[in-house]
């Protein structure tokens, strides 16, 4: 409990001064986020952070399934109009997501001994996919 309480001060410290959830996007992700962490957490995840920010990139959430550090990156699409929500993470996300994590491990490495990846948590309602080693580091 105290490694959590140690790095959400952490991920506090990294967040953006004053960020206030106004806009109706910000709103969606953030429900969506947290929607993320619920079912996570029923198939056994310890949440670790949210929204670890650095100069390098955001990573949405941050949890541990048995002795891998999962990175998860959280995508919602109302339609498929533009794509899947799959989809929608670009080589370059994929690559400033890559470079975060990295940097994250870095920051804090009483992770090292952890094995890492990065899932993500596609939302295209109703269907929800749980896309493990979705980026390959």
């Amino acid at each position: 409990m105290k490694l959590i309480q140690q790095l959400l001060k952490i991920n506090n410290n990294t967040q953006k001064k004053g960020l206030k959830l106004e806009s109706p996007t910000q709103k969606c992700g953030e429900y969506f986020e947290l929607q993320a962490i619920e079912l996570l957490q029923k198939k056994g995840f310890k949440l670790i952070a949210r929204n670890f920010q650095c100069k390098l990139g955001e990573i949405d959430v941050i949890m541990q399934d048995s002795s891998t550090l999962v990175f998860v990156e959280v995508r919602y699409r109302k339609d498929s109009y533009h794509g899947s929500a799959e989809e929608s993470i670009t080589p370059s996300k994929q690559k400033k997501l890559i470079k975060t994590t990295e940097f994250f491990c870095l920051q804090n490495p009483q992770f090292q001994s952890l094995s890492k990846r990065i899932d993500v948590v596609a939302f295209n309602p109703p269907k929800v996919n749980i896309i493990h080693n979705a980026v390959v580091q």
